[in-house]
């Protein structure tokens, strides 16, 4: 299948490009210490929980010094596991243990639940499903009847937003979050991608009210502090008022809020969905690996899909060819993440996530120029584990 193309354009075809807006997401309160990061954005300063399960002490390892491109709050995060997918040593830079926003690659588990559907019976590949007003998201989408099957390749291939909402709408967000939350207890995916950047740009009122932006952030931290069943009825609420949002109006509301009085880059944390570098990377394993949820069939299905998601094409020597690799990015205001599981010759395999929230590299189209760099860096700390460690 088609690899995804090396930039990531999250602009609707014949808009012009001021600011596209975030693909992130929410949060779900994991463990309850908090700490504070310093995003370099101004003097905006987000607290970012911590999430942190339970493990077995591994061989830790700095990172390389990150690509000189970047700017601002960065983490990245590779494990390296065994042949029995056992982690056996990590890379860590930055502070892989807070919960940060994953723009476009939470979508990786509406598609892993969308495939769950499947086998259960309650979906089926070939079934069609209709581009409605209701489930169309911004920027580009499938016009017309497309199969669940179509839909899962554009949600990761081409990061479309309303292919991933259908999705995400036809399983019911309650399901992703039930599920994603019982693989990773530290990320959380309650809103469809309308239903996000509707509580961002001021459309879901009734949830998340606002007269000034100071009332807005704080309604946006009460509901981000909400135990997760709670958040979860409130985020119900948001979806479904998100369906009576025109997108064209959405996308240019969301251009308003981004470049007004209303954005800080704590409200990304509360109103988007989340995970930790070091969860979503083990997640992204225990997934693509195969963790015996999906029939061998789906599961087969599934891992060609990501095959096809942004990056898998570093421009530097990789040293070594994946047997597999399959990967999900994202960017937005400020915001890049990157996230990828690989199989390596040896009959090890690696995980990573790289998140970077609060870059001064504000234009979505503009910082995924960085993702070549940023791939390259990712495949050099691969290596440096792989020297570190025998197989």
């Amino acid at each position: 299948m088609k690899l995804f193309p090396p930039f990531v354009h999250f602009h609707r075809p014949g808009t012009p490009l001021t600011r596209a807006p975030l693909r992130t997401v929410l949060l779900v309160t994991c463990a309850a210490a908090l700490s504070t990061a310093h995003a370099t954005t101004g003097t905006m300063t987000p607290e970012r929980r911590q999430c942190q399960p339970a493990a077995a002490p591994i061989p830790t390892h700095a990172a390389l010094p990150r690509p000189s491109v970047v700017t601002g709050n960065s983490t990245l995060y590779i494990a390296l596991y065994d042949a029995r997918g056992v982690k056996t040593a990590e890379v860590v830079q930055g502070n892989a243990d807070q919960t940060q926003p994953l723009a476009s690659a939470y979508k990786t588990m509406v598609v892993y639940a969308t495939l769950k559907a499947v086998d259960e019976g309650k979906l089926t590949l070939t079934q069609q499903i209709q581009t409605t007003a209701e489930n169309r998201s911004i920027e580009d989408y499938p016009r017309g009847r497309n199969s669940v099957q179509t839909l899962a390749g554009l949600a990761i291939q081409k990061s479309d937003n309303t292919a991933s909402d259908i999705l995400h709408l036809a399983v019911t967000p309650r399901r992703v979050t039930e599920l994603t939350a019982a693989l990773s207890p530290c990320t959380a995916i309650l809103l469809t991608s309308k239903g996000q950047w509707s509580a961002m740009a001021g459309l879901t009122p009734r949830v998340i009210p606002g007269s000034t932006p100071q009332a807005f952030r704080a309604s946006a931290q009460r509901y981000g502090a909400l135990p997760l069943n709670d958040r979860l009825t409130a985020a119900t609420s948001i979806n479904t008022a998100a369906k009576a949002v025109n997108a064209d109006q959405l996308l240019s509301a969301l251009d308003r809020y981004f470049t007004g009085p209303a954005y800080h880059i704590e409200n990304d944390l509360n109103l988007y969905n989340t995970s930790t570098a070091r969860a979503y990377a083990d997640l992204s394993a225990q997934v693509m690996r195969g963790n015996g949820q999906l029939t061998p069939a789906t599961q087969a299905l599934f891992r060609r899909i990501m095959s096809t998601g942004c990056c898998t094409k570093p421009t530097e020597p990789m040293g070594f060819k994946p047997l597999y690799w399959g990967a999900k990015a994202g960017s937005g205001w400020g915001l890049l993440t990157m996230s990828g599981y690989m199989e390596l010759p040896d009959g090890r395999s690696a995980a990573y996530t790289y998140i970077n929230h609060g870059s001064q590299t504000l234009d979505s189209e503009v910082i995924e120029r960085q993702i070549r760099p940023v791939l390259n860096w990712v495949v050099a700390n691969i290596n440096l584990l792989r020297g570190k460690t025998a197989p």
